[in-house]
């Protein structure tokens, strides 16, 4: 029996499983290793950053979407790829022998040019990430109450693409909140983004780029 590897557990990762499941039912041996025992929408990071939803509401537990028949569920953090012998090697467990090899492991963020927006700026590509945006949204307000230093109040987000126009809305709507715990009004807390394109969604362009303005409008 051929054994398959999938690396990661996101869009891509998932959506692979499931259809080998249904295409090739019991024929192989489906091994997906990922370093959460769920599955995240990457989509709704911006809930979870905005403090409008716990990141519960948008993740799935992986063992209940795969077939225990043909599937096996490995929780480890994968250090290496070792093409020559079909091995994958991971921090907690011995190495995994593969026939086949789906690496799905994401996607590595972009500073899109910004000096200092790797360094300063506050990632968002995961769970956790999403939830230190939304403490550290939080601890500013608390300390804006005790120096009412107005910088507390200033929100900057690097790029102008689906995530970060998402993420600006959902920051909008929850000024009342975050005015609340900072004691002042919400018009004084500012949100701003930052991009090379003096226009949103820059990676759109024409009917493609009206169409999306008007649907987020």
């Amino acid at each position: 029996m051929k054994t398959i590897v999938v690396l990661g557990a996101g869009y891509a990762g998932l959506k692979t499983v499931v259809a080998l499941q249904k295409k090739l039912r019991k024929e192989v041996r489906i091994i997906l290793i990922d370093r959460n025992p769920y599955h995240y929408e990457t989509m709704r990071l911006y809930e979870v950053a905005s403090g409008s939803a716990p990141y519960t509401r948008m993740s799935y537990e992986l063992a209940d979407v795969l077939d225990k028949n043909m599937n096996e569920l490995v929780v480890d953090q994968v250090e290496k790829i070792d093409l020559k012998n079909k091995t994958v090697e991971l921090t907690k467990h011995k190495p995994i022998s593969y026939d086949y090899c789906v690496v799905g492991l994401g996607f590595v963020l972009s500073s899109m040019g910004i000096a200092g927006a790797q360094e300063n700026a506050l990632p968002m590509s995961n769970v956790k990430q999403a939830q230190a945006i939304r403490d550290h949204i939080e601890s500013e307000m608390r300390a804006y109450v005790k120096d009412h230093d107005s910088q507390h109040l200033s929100i900057v987000i690097c790029g102008a693409g689906f995530q970060a126009i998402e993420l600006a809305g959902a920051l909008a709507q929850a000024r009342p909140c975050f005015a609340q715990t900072a004691g002042t009004d919400p018009e004084k807390i500012t949100i701003k983004m930052i991009d090379g394109s003096p226009r949103l969604l820059p990676m759109f362009q024409g009917k493609l780029l009206d169409y999306a303005i008007n649907l987020s409008a």
